[in-house]
């Protein structure tokens, strides 16, 4: 007897990693070529923002949006499309966003290289028809931009996987992304209707509703097919039901995890159904010194001499196909340089009872880097100027929210304390200044012959009960004989 047909598995959905507490809160470990465990999490295919506004969404999405290009530029190149339909983003503002990401590529002049457009010189639609529908004909078309992930097997070939290179594509906002007609209809274009009071305005919301509707269906296969990774950032308001009774049914809210009073603004029915990931910005506050009235944790320069510059934000995840919904988690963001990753997560630390840290509450240093001295004022320019400081803090702070996100490791035996990884990890010959010198903590797709070394926590913590067999890694990090 023969098959009718041949089961096919499609190659598993990569998530690019940002950095911060959100890889963590949004990803999955797969098994790496060395059956190293490897973490996609951070933004996936079509991944959603949302917020009130002034709550920094565009400089998260941003820093999102970057953070993951930069891991794929580290191997290849950054390819980012972005539109504006608001009109208020300036390319000299993502280049500030984005300065962390030091793989991105550049102009001579320091510029972020990519195409912005914003709905002063094109209209939604035809951005959509003529910027973003071209560019993903082109990129399925040409092999130019099949790339081998050396770290994953096709399911079917069970040869290295070959995808299109990941590349990014951003709308700020959807809230806003409404076909031309519409304002030519207000403004009184369209022939026989229009005007600023005209009835045919009542429609307005249905058209551009449909129009939303059409575009976020065919924008979801256009991702997939071509590995491009879509953010979608929307507005969210407050719920003004005018016609709604005492004992009239309450509105279905748009998704479950959503405030009673709050509603996604301008957007789709769909919206929230293809996406597969979205956070919304929940909360926002000053972060300021009790006493100085200025940021918590100054620069050093003049920023210091600006009140507010460090906001709190607090992010909540509706929506994960790969993990739990409904975590929070806090990002601190400059109103100047945008997402502080680093700082962000020291902060939860300290907050934590100084997880991972030790001395007193005004000076103390990183368990898994003691040698550097720390406290409130000199942190921030710390992690600016010190890259083993940033690589102990992300170790760190993984090591403390991974039993909240992946709990089974710690069921496993797996979880212990930094104090404890410190020590018995340099009981076994392995030498933390490599391991903070030489490794980092995001995939990429020349995953084995990139001069960094992947390794996560998971992976040190398994190194740790003699569980991890990469021996290339365990070598690079061994101390000096």
């Amino acid at each position: 007897m023969k098959r009718l047909s041949t089961t096919r598995t499609p190659p598993i959905r990569l998530a690019l990693n940002v950095g911060g507490p959100i890889d963590l809160a949004t990803g999955v470990f797969v098994k790496g070529k060395y059956n190293e465990d490897i973490l996609l999490g951070g933004i996936s295919n079509l991944q959603g923002l949302m917020g009130d506004p002034n709550t920094m969404k565009t400089a998260i999405a941003l820093w999102m949006m970057g953070s993951a290009m930069n891991t794929i530029a580290y191997s290849y190149i950054s390819e980012i499309l972005l539109y504006d339909s608001e009109g208020t983003l300036r390319h000299s503002r993502i280049t500030s966003i984005l300065e962390r990401c030091e793989h991105l590529d550049r102009d001579d002049e320091g510029n972020i290289i990519m195409d912005f457009q914003n709905i002063s010189e094109i209209a939604p639609e035809l951005w959509y028809d003529e910027t973003f529908a071209k560019y993903i004909k082109a990129k399925m078309a040409t092999k130019d931009m099949d790339v081998e992930i050396e770290f994953l097997k096709d399911p079917n070939t069970l040869k290295t996987l070959i995808m299109k290179l990941p590349t990014g594509m951003m709308i700020d906002t959807i809230t806003y992304f409404n076909p031309s007609t519409s304002m030519d209809l207000v403004m009184g274009e369209i022939k026989g209707k229009g005007g600023s009071n005209d009835k045919s305005n009542n429609t307005l919301a249905l058209q551009e509703g449909k129009y939303k509707v059409n575009m976020m269906a065919t924008l979801t296969p256009a991702l997939m097919r071509t590995n491009t990774y879509g953010m979608i950032v929307a507005h969210v308001g407050d719920v003004i039901d005018l016609n709604a009774g005492t004992y009239a049914p309450k509105a279905r809210q748009q998704i479950g995890t959503l405030a009673s009073n709050e509603k996604i603004k301008g957007v789709p029915n769909n919206y929230t159904r293809l996406l597969t990931g979205l956070w919304q910005t929940t909360n926002s506050k000053p972060l300021v010194h009790q006493d100085t009235k200025l940021a918590e944790f100054p620069k050093g320069n003049k920023l210091d001499s600006i009140k507010e510059e460090l906001l709190l934000i607090t992010l909540k995840q509706h929506r994960s196909k790969d993990n739990v919904s409904r975590a929070l988690e806090q990002l601190i963001v400059s109103q100047v340089e945008g997402v502080l990753p680093h700082l962000s997560q020291f902060y939860a630390m300290k907050n934590n009872k100084q997880y991972g840290m030790v001395g007193n509450v005004q000076n103390y240093a990183m368990v898994l880097y003691p040698d550097v001295k720390l406290s409130r004022t000199k942190v921030r320019g710390l992690i600016d100027s010190d890259s083993k400081l940033r690589r102990a803090i992300e170790l760190t702070a993984d090591l403390m929210i991974l039993p909240k996100y992946h709990p089974q490791y710690e069921f496993m035996g797996l979880i212990c304390t930094p104090e404890e990884l410190y020590k018995d990890i340099d009981d076994m010959g392995y030498c933390w200044d490599k391991i903070l010198t030489l490794t980092r903590n995001w995939w990429t797709p020349k995953q084995y012959s990139s001069p960094l070394a992947y390794l996560h926590i998971l992976n040190l913590l398994k190194i740790r009960k003699g569980l991890y067999e990469y021996k290339a890694v365990l070598k690079l990090i061994s101390k000096d004989k």
